[in-house]
């Protein structure tokens, strides 16, 4: 077999791996990624929530606890507090996500502390889409429990509802979004950022200025600024899922 004979045989065997390679390509199925709705979707009825919230019992039964807690000692606040110009404005900022960083921040730290957090995250729903779901169901909680402690605050101190409400959306999603992206950028040492933050939050509520600033911003500025937050909030799940996203099955 002379060279050009030689040369033939080799291309025609390339051309031959080639069409097998791109039959094989054309024939596999492609590897699906979800996207928020079909997460949820495959996380309630795939995983289903009795797994979900495996292992935190305990963390959701203390959020109950400190949940119904705070409506108890919000409905023990006096008309009179109004009378003697008591703004609760501030408070109502800082307390918002109270509820939402308790759940959050001993599901992650038990996570962290069982030490199977790296075995968890080789698992097909890792520990990052737990948290993300979980996180966007305390969400739903936090919004509808924050409902009922500015009704309850309005009602006991003879504020508006709406003003109440308003504040309480805006601060939840801020918080959120300031949690979540402390604890990408810093890890565990993350969750003290938005504790920070929280405290000097309800540290300025004992000044006037500050309950006057909030009061004086429009509800329908409240109701905007939460909206975005919970709208880029809920882009960072996104990425996360997206991040570690795992096949459809």
């Amino acid at each position: 077999m002379n060279y050009n004979e030689l040369l033939r045989e080799k291309i025609l065997l390339a051309e031959q791996h080639r069409d097998e390679t791109e039959q094989i390509l054309k024939a596999a199925k492609p590897r699906q990624k979800t996207g928020f709705a079909e997460f949820i979707r495959d996380m309630v009825l795939g995983l289903g929530l009795k797994n979900v919230f495996y292992g935190i019992q305990d963390v959701a039964v203390i959020t109950i606890a400190v949940a119904a807690g705070m409506i108890t000692l919000l409905y023990g606040i006096s008309p009179e507090y109004r009378q003697a110009d008591f703004e609760l404005y501030g408070l109502v900022f800082a307390l918002s996500p109270l509820i939402y960083m308790t759940f959050f921040l001993l599901s992650f730290i038990k996570e962290k502390t069982e030490g199977c957090f790296d075995v968890k995250m080789s698992c097909r729903y890792t520990a990052l889409h737990l948290c993300t779901f979980r996180m966007f169901i305390c969400g739903i909680f936090c919004m509808i429990i924050n409902a009922l402690s500015a009704l309850v605050i309005a009602l006991r101190a003879q504020t508006s509802f709406t003003e109440l409400a308003a504040i309480s959306f805006s601060s939840l999603f801020l918080f959120a979004l300031v949690m979540i992206l402390s604890l990408l950028r810093f890890g565990t040492k993350g969750c003290f950022v938005p504790l920070g933050i929280m405290a000097a939050c309800i540290i300025l509520s004992s000044f006037s200025w500050f309950n006057t600033l909030l009061k004086n911003i429009p509800t329908a500025a409240y109701l905007v600024l939460g909206a975005t937050l919970l709208v880029l909030n809920q882009s960072v799940l996104n990425k996360i899922n997206r991040r570690y996203s795992y096949a459809v099955r």
